[in-house]
């Protein structure tokens, strides 16, 4: 992952990725609340990369539940997912080193395509509730 202190040197080229990820949510968090979360190390900041550019940006959140700790791929976002989807186990070893038992990440339909060796465990309904 990307440490707290050297955020702000790739945040520039990450954040287009972060909004376009936060624009297919309910608009719960923006942005700035991600980069605040990610600075004060609530979250953590992933990137892949090659020699000449940025082709994903993750981000995560552990969580201590009750019974068990998990991580949460909160958002991906990138191009290209066929070079950069083998990059999610360093994200998986992450979590296993940091004590979790589990990781979860709630997405569009086609991630269930990519997330093989994933289970699908639930489906995300939403509605928006008007405002009287």
């Amino acid at each position: 992952g990307v440490l707290a202190e050297d955020v702000n040197a790739v945040w520039g080229e990450v954040s287009p990725l972060v909004v376009a990820a936060i624009s297919r949510s309910p608009r719960v968090v923006d942005e700035s609340d991600i980069l605040s979360a990610i600075m004060s190390r609530d979250m953590q900041l992933w990137v892949a990369e090659d020699s000449q550019d940025i082709k994903a940006v993750c981000v995560t959140q552990i969580i201590q539940w009750p019974r068990r700790k998990g991580a949460v791929l909160y958002l991906c976002a990138g191009k290209g997912m066929a070079e950069w989807i083998d990059f999610l186990p360093v994200i998986e070893s992450w979590a296993i080193f940091n004590g979790c038992d589990f990781i979860e990440a709630s997405g569009r339909a086609g991630w269930e395509k990519v997330l093989k060796s994933w289970k699908k465990s639930s489906v995300t309904f939403e509605k928006e509730l008007g405002h009287a």
